[in-house]
């Protein structure tokens, strides 16, 4: 965080799970929580990247400052995402999901994302619309109420959820 307030670069050695150490100089941007971990957003000099702080092996602030564009905002980058996976090549898409039961209660007291908005309500279920990139992250949140929620739209998005739960269905 103190590297952050003083815009000094980090150095760090890093493993992804299943990948060898890498060692990069970054210019961290942000702190973010996401699922009980907290993750780091830098600029690597050629890219912004996300890197998750407990799999940073070490990490030292160096004398080497860096200049935070004017016009940087957290909210603004990671606004069309659910969570820390960001990927410009997953187009931004209007989702619509279908809460059943207790499920809409908790979906609309505890939104996905800033962008959900109710479209239609019964005493049975309740449809939020949300405009997101359906990113992995996005897909494994839905995947975690189980038969409390149906995504309508897109037809891909329903596509690719449907195919993961057929998959989770032949391992038991």
């Amino acid at each position: 965080a103190m590297a952050i307030r003083l815009n000094r670069r980090l150095h760090m050695h890093y493993q992804r799970f299943g990948c060898e150490v890498s060692e990069k100089t970054v210019a961290p941007y942000v702190l973010k929580l996401c699922g009980r971990r907290w993750y780091l957003l830098v600029f690597t000099g050629h890219h912004m990247a996300t890197y998750s702080l407990d799999r940073m092996l070490s990490i030292e602030m160096t004398d080497e400052t860096f200049e935070m564009p004017a016009d940087f905002s957290p909210e603004q980058f990671f606004g069309e995402y659910y969570g820390v996976l960001t990927d410009e090549t997953t187009p931004l898409t209007h989702v619509v999901v279908r809460a059943y039961g207790k499920t809409a209660n908790y979906r609309r007291t505890l939104p996905l994302h800033h962008s959900q908005r109710v479209a239609d309500a019964t005493e049975d279920y309740t449809d939020f619309t949300l405009d997101i990139r359906p990113t992995p992250d996005f897909i494994g949140e839905l995947l975690k109420y189980d038969r409390g929620v149906e995504e309508l739209n897109p037809p891909e998005l329903r596509l690719t959820i449907g195919k993961i739960r057929k998959v989770m269905l032949n391992r038991y």
